[in-house]
């Protein structure tokens, strides 16, 4: 006999295919990256932002070797450090209690912050009511959905949705763990709960019950400020959208005055609208109070520490230009639009949810600030859930137009994902070098961390110095754009001594190096360099290491 699976039975398979093959797509291109890497190369562990992600794992370094106050590893006189990157270091605690490595913990957690997002995308639609049948297809089209940036690459352009990780969640998965984590965080957050509020939960409730309410979100908005303190002024903004929004809607009924005497009395309101926004209230309460303190620490430590204040300075991610952002939003933010018109017309309170996170992210891109791409957070999930929105609304119309606007919106919205897994694929075969080290490379470096000081500087090229504080802790005198402060300069002052000129303005960097490490990559930059006087401590076919002796 054959089996007929019911309506619900078949959605169900429909969300785990989509699961399983979004795990897939951000492990299998690894995966094949370490197979090709051969008997000549070692494959460092990145496929997108290879420069960030050495970064991330210079930190799990950190905290592998016991550390909890973090200190920039790309910089010469790194000070005393901070609370902070918190996340990445209890990484490297956890690596080196279970006996792994740092990449694969590293890689593990992005694996396992992937699903928890794809979770939280699940309950998120389900819970705002985006219309049952559409839901599958909202599902994957955040997971798996971008831009037109596909586009603009015909045209030699390179827009948002090919290097903005954390807008969208395939990209996000593929470039880091604390991305998707950040977005299942925030959306748990943000997600309005099918519970009652806490002043309106019965006394009988159980501890955990009660306190799952309150301190839960405090912890979690506390986990978040750790991973991505962002998210937390993010969750907040929507939040506080909200109450705006019905003590607007309440001041045009004349009802404002009568909530906020009954609120400031603690009297129980039994209209809906009412509860809705006191839950809201409590939430933003909550959420401050468990994200705020360190939100409040980032910003005390980066104005005082010396070191993180340079790197600061240093680390501006302004916003892509609007028509960027448009075409990096597109084809789904067109759709959004219609989506907005039918909440108008017959949404629910929790709907609105997605217009408020959508409208103030976009305004907030735009404010006066150095930081203002961290908003795009997440930014396509309720882009996504207004353009199904949207979708439903023209099917109200034609209802022939569903089935066709919505296969049209997925084959306009992957094609940029898959250009850029190609793109990053090409660098495979090629053995890029912001992919791989030369098994000379590796031994140099393996060499370092086991016979030099914790504490020793490397002078290396810009390129070899980006690989050498993620393995092997050691410090350089220049290795990332915003982790090394003064950056231009020491990049300058890198470049002029392996091309065999150092200038008179160089001789303090001199001053703190510990050792000189010639390999292929600082060849490359035209030589030849003079390293009499220096002794030659190590050497294999590729790399000679030498040390300053003082």
């Amino acid at each position: 006999m054959k089996t007929v699976l019911k309506p619900s039975s078949r959605i169900s398979w429909i969300y785990l295919a989509i699961s399983v093959a979004f795990i897939l797509l951000i492990t299998l291109p690894f995966v094949y990256a370490y197979l090709a890497a051969g008997s000549s190369y070692v494959f460092e562990g990145f496929l997108v932002n290879p420069i960030d992600g050495n970064s991330y794992l210079a930190k799990i370094y950190q905290g592998w070797e016991g550390n909890w106050r973090f200190k920039l590893p790309y910089t010469v006189n790194a000070g005393d450090g901070a609370y902070i990157f918190l996340f990445y270091l209890f990484l490297g605690h956890l690596s080196r209690i279970l006996g792994l490595s740092t990449i694969l913990t590293y890689h593990l957690t992005r694996i396992g912050a992937a699903l928890a997002m794809l979770v939280a995308i699940k309950n998120f639609f389900n819970v705002l009511s985006v219309p049952s049948t559409l839901r599958p297809l909202a599902f994957g089209l955040a997971a798996f959905g971008s831009g037109l940036g596909w586009i603009s690459l015909l045209f030699g352009g390179m827009t948002a949705d090919f290097w903005v990780s954390e807008t969208y969640p395939y990209l996000s998965a593929l470039s880091n763990p604390h991305f998707p984590l950040g977005i299942a965080l925030l959306l748990w957050m943000v997600t309005p709960s099918r519970q009652t509020d806490i002043e309106e939960i019965p006394i009988a409730l159980s501890f955990w019950e009660r306190w799952k309410h309150t301190w839960v979100i405090s912890m979690a908005s506390l986990i978040l400020a750790i991973i991505s303190p962002f998210g937390v002024i993010i969750a907040l903004t929507i939040m506080t959208g909200m109450i705006l929004w019905d003590m607007g809607g309440m001041l045009r009924r004349g009802e404002l005055g009568i909530y906020l005497e009954n609120f400031r009395q603690k009297i129980s309101m039994s209209y809906p609208g009412y509860q809705a926004v006191t839950r809201a209230i409590n939430k933003v309460f909550w959420i401050s109070l468990g994200g705020g303190p360190m939100l409040l620490y980032y910003l005390w430590v980066t104005g005082t520490n010396p070191q993180l204040a340079g790197w600061n300075e240093q680390n501006l991610t302004p916003s892509p230009p609007v028509w960027d952002l448009v075409l990096s939003l597109s084809p789904a933010i067109l759709l959004a639009l219609g989506g907005i018109w039918y909440m108008r017309l017959n949404g629910k309170r929790s709907e609105r949810l997605l217009a408020v996170w959508m409208v103030l992210s976009l305004l907030l891109l735009y404010i006066p600030f150095g930081l203002q791409r961290r908003f795009m957070m997440g930014l396509y999930i309720p882009v996504v859930g207004l353009a199904v929105m949207g979708l439903w609304q023209m099917a109200a119309v034609n209802p022939r137009m569903l089935k066709i606007l919505g296969v049209l919106l997925l084959l306009f919205s992957l094609p940029t994902n898959l250009l850029l897994l190609t793109i990053s694929a090409q660098g495979i075969p090629s053995h890029s070098e912001l992919f791989y080290l030369t098994n000379d490379e590796s031994a140099a470096m393996e060499w370092i961390e086991k016979n030099t000081p914790l504490d020793a500087v490397i002078l290396a090229s810009p390129n070899t110095g980006l690989f050498i504080p993620a393995r092997t802790g050691r410090g350089v005198v220049y290795g990332h754009p915003f982790e090394t402060v003064e950056a231009e300069e020491n990049q300058a002052a890198v470049i002029r001594f392996f091309q065999g000129k150092p200038l008179q303005e160089d001789v303090e960097i001199m001053t703190v190096v510990d050792f000189i490490y010639l390999g292929p990559r600082e060849r490359a930059l035209g030589g030849p360099v003079s390293l009499a006087g220096f002794d030659q401590v190590y050497h294999n076919n590729q790399v000679a290491i030498y040390q300053v002796v003082r």
